[in-house]
C-alpha cells in the first residue's frame, strides 16, 4: 500500500469510527497528544475530544463523507486537506453540513495517527 492510500485509509478509519462511536479505535487512530480545534474554535486535547463527540453522547454522527482529497508528505508527516459532509445530531437536534478540514499525520510504529486537526466551516456552493 503506498503512503498516500495509507493515510487516506487511516483519515477514513477514524471517520468511520467516529460515526460508530468506537471510543477504541479512536484511541488507536488518533496520537496521544492529539489537538483538535473544533468550527467553533474550541481547542481541545485528545480525552477532552473523546469525551465530547463520544462519551457524553451529547453528539452522534450518522455520517461523515471525505471529498476533494488532497494529502502532502512531508518526511514522516502527511498533511491532509479535504472537504467533509457531515449529518448528525446534537443535543437533540439533526443538523447536515459542510466543513473544510486538515488533519496532520505522523508515521509511527503503530501505523499513521492524526496528531492534530481543525476544521473550519467549509463556504456555501
Amino acid at each position: 500500500m503506498s503512503p498516500k492510500d495509507a493515510v487516506l485509509r487511516a483519515a477514513l478509519e477514524r471517520s468511520a469510527a467516529l460515526v460508530k462511536g468506537d471510543r477504541e479505535a479512536l484511541e488507536r487512530l488518533l496520537h496521544p497528544n492529539f489537538t483538535y480545534i473544533n468550527a467553533g474554535g474550541a481547542r481541545m486535547n485528545l480525552e477532552e475530544y473523546l469525551q465530547t463527540y463520544v462519551s457524553l453522547g451529547d453528539m452522534r454522527w450518522e455520517q461523515q463523507e471525505l471529498d476533494q482529497v488532497q494529502i502532502e508528505f512531508y518526511g514522516d508527516t502527511a498533511v491532509l486537506t479535504a472537504r467533509l459532509h457531515d449529518r448528525a445530531t446534537h443535543q437533540g437536534r439533526v443538523f447536515e453540513a459542510y466543513f473544510q478540514t486538515t488533519q496532520v499525520y505522523v508515521h509511527t510504529p503503530q501505523g499513521w495517527r492524526c496528531v492534530a486537526a481543525q476544521t473550519t466551516q467549509a463556504p456555501q456552493e
